[in-house]
């Protein structure tokens, strides 16, 4: 909680609801001359990229095919390769990311298995 903004001392105990203060401003007649706190505008709506969920996804059998892999298994193990794929998934930029990957070793042949177990 914060710190009563009249004694500096004690913590306050409600906000104006209008300026989200401790105390209310107000004018010598007692009327409040708080200005209200407007929020900022929405951001606006992301653009529509050029590619669906729906022509990426995988099929189940592709899936089935990732997930019993225990090669991959293995390879999703390496400490470097997870660093590698996490930063590929938080990526603002992950085809830029990906192109800095690709020849990397360890990046390669996990690349590579993927594309041969949903071949």
């Amino acid at each position: 909680m914060g710190v009563c903004e009249i004694c500096n001392t004690n913590d306050h105990k409600y906000k104006c609801p209008k300026c989200q203060k401790h105390k209310k401003e107000t004018d010598s007649n007692g009327e409040s001359i708080c200005k209200e706190i407007i929020p900022p505008p929405p951001p606006p709506p992301l653009e529509p990229t050029e590619r669906t969920f729906d022509e990426d996804a995988l099929t189940e059998n592709q899936l089935k095919a990732i997930e019993s892999s225990p090669e991959l298994k293995k390879m999703l193990k390496d400490s470097i390769l997870q660093i590698y794929l996490q930063t590929l998934d938080t990526s603002l930029e992950p085809e830029s990311v990906f192109d800095k990957l690709q020849g990397n070793q360890k990046f390669d042949e996990f690349y590579n298995l993927v594309l041969d177990l949903i071949k």
